[in-house]
């Protein structure tokens, strides 16, 4: 199991990067919605197939409970 969670976390830095790169382009097309979302610092966020969590991050500068998570 502990090979196979390396495995992982190895394909995982090498595809986040390739990721990021591809997403760049609809990166403000993708946060536009957020502004519409009457977020406070109390309100709880889960966000499920976060990718690499830019979403996640953005999210958490508005509300102090974000959940992520991904495969």
């Amino acid at each position: 199991m502990a090979d196979y969670k390396n495995y992982l976390l190895k394909r995982f830095k090498w595809v986040s990067k390739i990721y990021d790169l591809l997403c760049a382009p609809t990166k403000n097309i993708r946060k536009a919605p957020l502004k519409l979302l009457p977020i406070k610092k109390s309100t709880k966020i889960l966000e499920v197939g976060t990718g690499t969590g830019n979403i996640s991050i953005e999210l958490s500068k508005h509300s102090q409970l974000v959940f992520a998570g991904d495969i």
